[in-house]
């Protein structure tokens, strides 16, 4: 069972990175490495990509995390590597054109309370959060049920 839930904020380039490794590794950035040191096999990680202002992927852990410093991400300082990784792997992958937009469901997420209605965003700041479970739950489920009524149309147009 889930100790932790998690929610990553990544620019588009480096989910591209994190979908061409085929979802089974993350890479954080060392200034995170208390929060880092927090994940354990088990755990939850949703994916939300700024740019785009929407989830993208629900994921498990399935690894503590090590230090591997191959450069995959890409950071404004040169010198990051995003050297404290974990492995994954995915839950729910969306299509591009299934991406949940943040403002949809960011209203209904605890996790933004404590902000202003129309500030709404600023809670996605940042790279890496802890987020309450219901939340995961919230976003999980709506990706859960945007990829059931696409298995849904498969089967029909079979």
């Amino acid at each position: 069972m889930p100790r932790n839930y998690w929610m990553l904020s990544l620019s588009e380039e480096n989910f591209v990175v994190t979908k061409k490794l085929g979802y089974s590794v993350q890479g954080f950035r060392v200034p995170h490495h208390k929060k880092i040191k927090r994940m354990l096999v088990g755990d939850r990680l949703l994916i939300y990509v700024q740019q785009l202002s929407s989830f993208t992927t629900s994921l498990n852990i399935t690894s503590e995390y090590f230090e591997d410093h191959t450069k995959q991400w890409t950071y404004i300082h040169e010198k990051e590597d995003f050297s404290l990784r974990v492995n994954m792997e995915p839950e729910c992958i969306l299509n591009q054109e299934e991406f949940i937009d943040a403002k949809i469901l960011a209203p209904r997420m605890q996790f933004i309370k404590n902000w202003r209605p129309e500030d709404w965003h600023l809670a996605f700041l940042g790279d890496l959060h802890l987020i309450p479970k219901n939340d995961f739950n919230l976003i999980e489920d709506e990706m859960q049920r945007l990829i059931d009524k696409r298995s849904n149309k498969s089967y029909k147009n079979n």
